[in-house]
C-alpha cells in the first residue's frame, strides 16, 4: 500500500462515520448499520496495513482524518448507546412477559 491508498482509505472511512453520524443524529439506525458495514474493509485494511513513511503534510493530514473519525465515533456512540439500553430493557421486559405467560399458559392446563 502506498501512501495515496492509505489516504483514500482514511479519507472513505471518514465519510462513512460523516454519514453513519447524521443517520444516527436522525435515529435512522438501519441506514447506520449498513454504513457500519460498508466501513468494516476500510478499518480492516488500515489496521493491517504495514507501517508508511509520510512526509509532514500527509502526516497532519491522517491526524486529522484520525480525529474527525474518532469524534464521529464519539458523537455516534452518545445518540446510540441510550437505544442500545432502551432495546435491552424492552427485551428484557418481553422475556419476562414472555415466561410469565407460559407459566400461566402451563397453570391453565395443570402442569
Amino acid at each position: 500500500m502506498n501512501r495515496t491508498e492509505l489516504l483514500t482509505h482514511y479519507e472513505s472511512l471518514d465519510r462513512l462515520m460523516d454519514a453513519m453520524n447524521q443517520a444516527a443524529q436522525q435515529g435512522d439506525w438501519e441506514t447506520l448499520a449498513t454504513l457500519e458495514t460498508r466501513s468494516q474493509p476500510h478499518i480492516h485494511t488500515l489496521m493491517t496495513a504495514p507501517s508508511i513513511v509520510l512526509d509532514a503534510v500527509d502526516q497532519q493530514h491522517k491526524l486529522s482524518l484520525i480525529q474527525r473519525i474518532l469524534h464521529h465515533d464519539a458523537r455516534i456512540r452518545a445518540l446510540a448507546e441510550p437505544q442500545l439500553d432502551k432495546l435491552g430493557e424492552q427485551l428484557q421486559a418481553s422475556g419476562i412477559k414472555r415466561k410469565s405467560t407460559l407459566a400461566y399458559q402451563r397453570a391453565q392446563i395443570g402442569y
